[in-house]
């Protein structure tokens, strides 16, 4: 029997209206290599497992599927980690099972593999599909297509943003994988941005292509666009905590600045439902002290002060408008539109 060199790894749990699509992008892949796709039955609900089986029962193409059951639902991170011990492919590919590949996916990802051999990573770029109608590309504009050092991958990520913080359409070695425990931490919502974290402390040669590979699917009742709030904001606790005391050594001002800024970003919102976010600004504070970050030991520090107060968000905001006076009209478009929501013309008779 041929040795797989790619195990495609899908996580399902609940997911009955798209994951017809997903498995038939899988199905219709070009790639003419040995590939196997593992199924992950997270234990849902909605027959989403009776289509998987129906369509597999069909089936009588080259791909290898194989479908591995959780004794109970234990969340995407653990799907996925699941398949990823169990596959046996050279290289893993994640596909969430809401989403589709392109068909010629693999066979362009597996082409990089041949163009660059050693690569522990092959990214391609990916399209947004939203549910409400229209689309966009996720990387407009691929700068490098190789990156042989830990250095330039490292530019791709935090500086240009070429590298995504998705685990989804990536082709990676499976033994750079497992060697570095690249594994998602269960129980997380947002996990990529952990994921990505630890990825990039270890990615030493990666490459990127233009050629869009996957199709995602923005919609409104996904993991993280619905549920519990409170929880998502906790589990960003988690993911930044790790991180700031986690940095990489040689590059720890090269990370702090790019998570602080994140954390400023997501103060005043995140503080405002969980209070105990302030934790998470007061370890950043902490470590801007350290790595002598002054522009941001002072955004921070006003952040702290403001936060104590109901209005220190508003006073922020006006703040803003003399450091950025382009935010003034975005803000009055900003507000117009929140003013209109709900609005309705009067019927004509």
């Amino acid at each position: 029997m041929e040795e797989v060199r790619v195990s495609i790894i899908i996580p399902v749990y609940n997911v009955a209206p798209y994951i017809e699509a997903c498995l038939a992008s899988v199905m219709h892949q070009t790639y003419a290599g040995s590939m196997e796709c593992l199924i992950v039955d997270d234990c849902g609900t909605d027959g989403s497992m009776a289509i998987v089986r129906r369509m597999l029962s069909e089936y009588k193409g080259p791909v290898l599927f194989r479908i591995l059951k959780h004794n109970h639902n234990r969340g995407l991170s653990a799907a996925r980690n699941t398949g990823t011990i169990t596959a046996t492919g050279e290289y893993l590919y994640y596909l969430d099972s809401d989403d589709s590949i392109t068909p010629d996916c693999i066979e362009k990802l597996m082409g990089a593999v041949i163009k660059y051999p050693g690569v522990q990573m092959v990214q391609g770029n990916a399209k947004r599909v939203f549910a409400q109608g229209g689309e966009s590309v996720l990387i407009p504009v691929v700068i490098v297509s190789y990156a042989d050092s830990l250095e330039e991958v490292r530019k791709c990520y935090y500086d240009t943003g070429q590298l995504d913080v998705t685990v989804w359409n990536k082709l990676l070695k499976r033994d750079f994988v497992v060697d570095n425990s690249l594994f998602c931490e269960e129980g997380l919502s947002y996990e990529d941005n952990l994921w990505s974290f630890y990825l990039v402390k270890h990615l030493k040669i990666a490459a990127f292509l233009a050629d869009i590979t996957y199709l995602h699917l923005k919609r409104s009742s996904s993991i993280t666009t619905c549920g519990d709030e409170e929880a998502r904001i906790r589990s960003f606790i988690t993911i930044y905590r790790d991180i700031l005391t986690h940095l990489t050594p040689g590059f720890e001002r090269q990370e702090y600045e790019y998570y602080a800024e994140s954390i400023a970003r997501s103060y005043f919102f995140f503080v405002s439902i969980v209070p105990q976010f302030d934790e998470v600004l007061q370890l950043c504070r902490k470590y801007g002290r350290l790595y002598s970050c002054w522009t941001f030991r002072i955004k921070l520090a006003l952040f702290s002060f403001l936060g104590k107060y109901k209005s220190g968000k508003k006073v922020w905001e006006f703040l803003q408008w003399f450091i950025h006076p382009s935010l003034i009209p975005k803000d009055i478009k900003r507000i117009w539109r929140k003013r209109m929501v709900g609005f309705k013309l009067p019927r004509q008779s």
